[in-house]
């Protein structure tokens, strides 16, 4: 939280805001100021989001990223996408730079004839730094929101290993594989990057705890910001439009519903379909 000079406003980032109940319809925020190091302690725990990660209620993850970090982060771990050594420094650079000592890189995944990173990579390294030093890199295997079938451009090819193919998550952008702290497989998406129970968010706060899930969620804000101002993203009212042939089957459907009322109520009263 940032309060603003001059101005009676307290700025908060939006991933924060639902650890407060803030859903901007002209909620209000009070400062305190406690009298003693006690108060001022229970203070600072109670107001502190990595301490207020998970709902009381039922334990599924608060904090999350939503709209264009997402749309961002997608982008990012796209397979085929790949990054030159200064993109993927000044990309890396712009998640981590306010983290103290070094910074551990990877080496590039296509040597020649010029040193690329892929976009997984540049997660990877966040990841790996984010994970307090000394602390075993996190395993997981996990599916993303997105279907295989919305990556398919062509048929699938016919399987020739001699066991019946069952899965077509396998080796496909729906199936996040993480090892030694390196996405080696899968494109992450909301059920990652936002308020998701058992998505990378969460499972970085399980093992590392609240502060680690915090600086990874900052990390990802950063970077998914200053992806968004190098390559740019366009949303039109077209886009949102429903397709005309999912539009003709709602409003069949809606005329439908209209003519089915009269019979609902008699089978509801026990009457005969005839009852006029």
């Amino acid at each position: 939280a940032r309060v603003l000079k001059g101005e009676k406003t307290l700025r908060l980032h939006y991933s924060n805001c639902k650890a407060y109940n803030a859903d901007f319809d002209g909620d209000e925020m009070n400062a305190h100021f406690p009298q003693n190091e006690v108060a001022r302690s229970e203070g600072y725990n109670i107001a502190n989001v990595s301490n207020q990660y998970l709902v009381p209620k039922d334990g599924t993850p608060l904090g999350g990223l939503i709209q264009d970090h997402v749309i961002s982060g997608v982008r990012l771990t796209l397979r085929g996408n790949f990054f030159t050594k200064q993109d993927y420094w000044q990309l890396v650079y712009s998640a981590l730079y306010d983290q103290k000592g070094n910074i551990q890189t990877l080496p590039p995944a296509i040597i020649k004839p010029v040193q690329l990173w892929s976009g997984k990579q540049i997660i990877s390294t966040i990841i790996i730094n984010i994970i307090p030093k000394g602390k075993a890199k996190i395993n997981m295997t996990a599916g993303a929101k997105i279907t295989p079938k919305a990556w398919e451009i062509n048929e699938p090819r016919a399987w020739k290993c001699g066991v019946e193919f069952t899965d077509p998550k396998t080796m496909s952008e729906a199936e996040v594989i993480i090892r030694g702290g390196e996405l080696l497989s899968g494109v992450l998406d909301k059920t990652h990057y936002g308020a998701t129970p058992y998505g990378l968010i969460h499972c970085m706060y399980e093992l590392y705890g609240g502060d680690c899930s915090t600086r990874l969620l900052s990390a990802f804000g950063k970077i998914f910001q200053y992806n968004l101002q190098r390559t740019g993203f366009t949303l039109g009212v077209e886009d949102i439009l429903v397709a005309a042939k999912n539009d003709k089957k709602r409003r069949e459907l809606i005329e439908r519903c209209r003519l089915v009322g009269d019979s609902a109520q008699k089978a509801a009263l026990g009457l005969p379909e005839d009852t006029p």
